[in-house]
């Protein structure tokens, strides 16, 4: 589980189980395999947004002060990508 705190959102990486149906029962790690979404809660823990960034994600990171988030995917190479949430 990835979580990260930015100043409006809580932002989770999450499987959005309605498009992603892969699960989690292969032994080891598979890049590929990784989430591709973020869930974005506000601070009462209700769902703003689903946001698909069409590429496996490894680790998020944010701004507490903004509403940046940050993070590693597989693109095919590992790539920083920076989100601006609107």
């Amino acid at each position: 589980m990835e979580m990260a705190l930015t100043k409006d959102y809580i932002v989770t990486l999450e499987r959005d189980t309605k498009d992603d149906l892969k699960g989690n029962t292969k032994a080891g790690r598979e890049l590929k395999d990784l989430p591709q979404t973020l869930f974005l809660y506000d601070y009462e823990s209700n769902v703003k947004k689903i946001v698909d960034l069409k590429m496996p994600i490894l680790r998020i990171a944010s701004d507490i002060s903004t509403n940046t988030i940050y993070a590693i995917v597989v693109n095919p190479e590992f790539t920083l990508v920076k989100c601006e949430i609107k």
